[in-house]
């Protein structure tokens, strides 16, 4: 839309004090420009032509030119509303932010603050909602095929999300404490569970994650302070019992009856069959059971030292390792996966609802259903071996997988739902 030019004029039909009410297309050509393209009034007045065809005159005041012409794009589809700022306009686009409008092309502009940096954490609660956790600890919830975001207490830091036996946990600081706050899902928001203050030397700065068992103890990812006050670093692992007031803290340098000898730099969890948890970290898979910490490295079957990731499956844990993708069951890892495997190098793991396994890194998506791999990338092949359309890039971060059958995909500027 612009002040003058050649298209589709909007005359005045009424008028209020120094606003428009009311307008009625009619096609002009200004004297100084080129032909006008044909431009069906009734296309650009859409829905409300049959609201105005009966309107009297504007009987005062009269309403500046107004002329509709095509921008020569294409609008992106799921368009829901459109503004111009200055010189510029823009559309606000389902699921993918703002477009800006110009002349040939159309440029996104996204704030990305629902697109987790690296860690993608979806949970499914007992109704079934799906929340999402994105870049600086912002809460959504997947509703008809949109995130929305979860308004919080100003007081409450979200942290992390968590899936256990009541459904959906979300984890919180209390602002400017550490004082944690595990709440549960129930209906549109969330019900307190359980408080706790945890006692960290050097400060806590954050819960990159946490998880929860089938016995309720809920465990938290500690982020804190370095000793020398530089930066900030990983501290094992603190766990809260609804029904005891002690926390126990499993770190490198644990002290005997407060907590089991656990590498530090932990960056996932899972727990197995048993109820025994599972960490994916800088020295191997440290398996937790109640009374000691098992470290699974190279010399115990871990191939690589550096585990990515850890996800319990039907009798066995795969683990996502330095040196490629394996399993553990019966006491033994099996790290002879098929060529696909090795030579995608999955870094990111998830379980669907069906068992199926889903593998991710960056060269795309691998997924295991009922012992036979498919590979998903940028690019596919049909049954004819004709190169097909696949993701929208092969670069991925993260999986998960909730309760309503989506896989989610984390790439760099982006998360991708597969339905």
């Amino acid at each position: 839309i612009a002040p003058t030019g050649t298209g589709t004029a909007f005359r005045a039909l009424s008028s209020a004090t120094a606003q428009t009410r009311s307008f009625r297309a009619e096609t002009i050509a200004a004297a100084s420009a080129p032909a006008a393209p044909e431009v069906d009034a009734s296309d650009v007045l859409r829905g409300i032509q049959s609201f105005v065809d009966d309107a009297p005159e504007a009987t005062a005041g009269r309403a500046p030119a107004l002329v509709a012409r095509p921008l020569g794009n294409a609008m992106p589809p799921g368009a829901y509303r459109a503004f111009q700022s200055s010189d510029a306009a823009f559309a606000a686009i389902a699921n993918r932010g703002i477009v800006s409008l110009a002349a040939t092309t159309s440029t996104p502009l996204r704030t990305m603050s629902l697109v987790s940096e690296e860690d993608l954490q979806v949970v499914t609660d007992l109704q079934s909602g799906v929340w999402v956790r994105g870049r600086d600890g912002d809460i959504a919830k997947w509703v008809d095929g949109r995130l929305r975001r979860l308004a919080l207490p100003e007081e409450i830091v979200p942290q992390a999300l968590a899936s256990g036996p009541q459904g959906a946990y979300l984890v919180a600081l209390v602002r400017g404490t550490s004082t944690v706050r595990v709440f549960v899902a129930q209906g549109s928001g969330f019900r307190a569970l359980v408080e706790r203050t945890l006692e960290v030397p050097t400060g806590l700065v954050s819960i990159p994650f946490a998880g929860v068992g089938n016995d309720g103890r809920v465990w938290l990812a500690l982020r804190v302070t370095r000793e020398d006050g530089a930066g900030t670093r990983v501290r094992g692992a603190a766990v809260i019992d609804p029904q005891s007031e002690g926390v126990a803290y499993h770190h490198r340098q644990a002290a005997q009856g407060q907590g089991l000898p656990l590498a530090d730099e932990v960056s996932g969890i899972a727990f197995d069959a048993t109820g025994n948890a599972w960490f994916a970290t800088l020295s191997g898979a440290v398996r937790v059971e109640d009374h000691q910490a098992i470290t699974f490295d190279e010399s115990r079957g871990v191939r690589g030292d550096v585990v990515t990731d850890v996800v319990a499956g039907a009798g066995n844990m795969w683990i996502a390792s330095a040196e490629g993708l394996g399993s553990y069951a019966d006491r033994r890892f099996d790290y002879s996966m098929p060529a696909i495997v090795r030579e995608h190098r999955p870094v990111a793991l998830a379980i669907d609802g069906h068992g199926t396994l889903w593998a991710a890194g960056r060269y795309g998506l691998l997924e295991n259903e009922a012992g036979q791999w498919s590979y998903f990338g940028a690019t596919s092949s049909d049954a004819q071996g004709r190169i097909v359309p696949g993701l929208p890039t092969a670069e991925l971060r993260d999986v998960e997988a909730d309760g309503q059958g989506h896989v989610w995909l984390l790439a760099p500027e982006s998360v991708i739902v597969l339905q």
